[in-house]
């Protein structure tokens, strides 16, 4: 089988194109054809090739005037041009800023799609996350997101942009999701449900896997004096939406404890006045996989506050290296998580978060963390993933594809 990858970026872009690097990997190992076509990769087939930055032009001009992804400049790209050519099937992944969902459609005319869902963006009229608005379930008139990306226009198109998105529903174009809660989501749309096919995401089990916390502890230069020790990553440290505050609040409120926070990202003034007088380590924007699987095997708990969520890697690469999940039962994290068994999630309040980690003996810890890595290695190793979608791709060729029932929460 001959499969196209389509993503926004590389592994560097965080972690939809990391999923999508990891599918083309495990595609090429049992021995298919696959290439991974994105916009910041350096090589023979970069998405967009000699006509870049002509599209980039155009695309940021009809950006600047509110069509963000509204019309298919990338069809000058003869690489785009040979996902409609050259390839059985096409496995798109995120495509904000890169792909117009009329190239997509221009695409599935010839070669079916599977439209990987890792945000909200493909059934909305471009944002990521809806948040609390729910437009989106009928038609946009208002997008509140408008500024931020990847809406960075003032230019009310969204009405124009969300209809014009609804041509997908009738093209050969099926999607899947890594979570229930995506699912959902998508189907208040009104987008069809026999298209929507279940396929969590994976984690690498090799390099994501417990190791001696007193040896990664001395190897980092992390204390182990007997404080408890916590994760908190994101792409921006600073970023709201991942709850930074939330993090801050809990290390103030055991400040008895005096708990060390490892910093994982990008640090911004917001951060540094958010966790100033804490006792923090921060390690930086670590794109190095090894780095970053010592680092998170290290920590007594992982925090995920986010807003809303997937089905996000750390959680899984958390577990994989048996730390537990502390965080908010947001979106899909309740799918990944069990209260007591492999962390806590409340309903976006911290006290039982606090009185969980208070309670959190060394010998609790040690059973938790054996639990953590059975939750990760039961059903989201990354061979397991890839025969799921080698699967749906068949079903889709020869057109059984008839959409998977939602899968059971596991904190249900």
């Amino acid at each position: 089988m001959k499969v196209a990858v389509v993503s926004k970026s590389d592994v560097r872009g965080g972690g939809a194109s990391a999923v999508a690097a990891d599918v083309t990997r495990y595609l090429e190992k049992f021995g298919h054809t696959a290439i991974h076509f994105n916009a910041d990769e350096d090589s023979d087939h970069p998405i967009y090739g000699r006509a870049g930055s002509v599209i980039r032009a155009l695309k940021n001009i009809e950006g600047k005037r509110g069509y963000r992804d509204h019309n298919p400049f990338e069809l000058l790209s003869s690489n785009v041009r040979r996902l409609r050519q050259d390839f059985d099937i096409v496995h798109m992944h995120d495509l904000s800023t890169t792909l117009s969902h009329e190239a997509v459609n221009w695409i599935s005319q010839k070669t079916p799609v599977l439209w990987t869902l890792h945000d909200c963006s493909p059934f909305t009229a471009g944002c990521l996350y809806p948040t609390n608005c729910i437009q989106f379930q009928t038609t946009c008139e208002f997008c509140p997101q408008l500024g931020n990306w990847p809406m960075q226009t003032r230019k009310n198109r969204v009405k124009t942009l969300h209809s014009r998105r609804k041509k997908l529903q009738k093209e050969n174009v099926h999607f899947s999701a890594p979570s229930r809660w995506m699912i959902e989501q998508y189907q208040s749309a009104g987008w069809p449900a026999d298209k929507a096919h279940f396929v969590t995401n994976g984690v690498d089990l090799e390099g994501f896997r417990p190791r001696n916390v007193g040896e990664m502890r001395a190897k980092h230069g992390i204390p182990d004096d007997g404080r408890p020790v916590y994760l908190f990553s994101a792409s921006h440290l600073g970023d709201s939406r991942k709850g930074p505050n939330k993090v801050a609040e809990i290390a103030r409120d055991m400040e008895d404890k005096n708990p060390i926070i490892v910093l994982v990202g990008r640090y911004s003034e917001e951060a540094a006045d958010l966790f100033d007088g804490l006792s923090v380590v921060h390690a930086g924007f670590v794109k190095d996989q090894e780095a970053r699987a010592e680092l998170y095997s290290l920590c007594d708990a992982a925090f995920v506050f986010s807003e809303e969520e997937n089905c996000p890697l750390i959680v899984l690469e958390c577990l994989a290296s048996g730390t537990p999940i502390a965080g908010f039962a947001n979106g899909g994290i309740p799918e990944l998580v069990e209260n007591g068994v492999t962390g806590i999630l409340s309903d976006n309040e911290i006290e039982p978060i606090v009185e969980f980690l208070r309670e959190l003996s060394s010998e609790k810890l040690s059973d938790i963390r054996v639990s953590c890595r059975q939750a990760a290695t039961s059903g989201h190793d990354y061979k397991d993933i890839c025969n799921s979608y080698i699967k749906l791709y068949q079903q889709i060729l020869d057109g059984s594809a008839s959409g998977t029932s939602q899968p059971k929460v596991v904190g249900a």
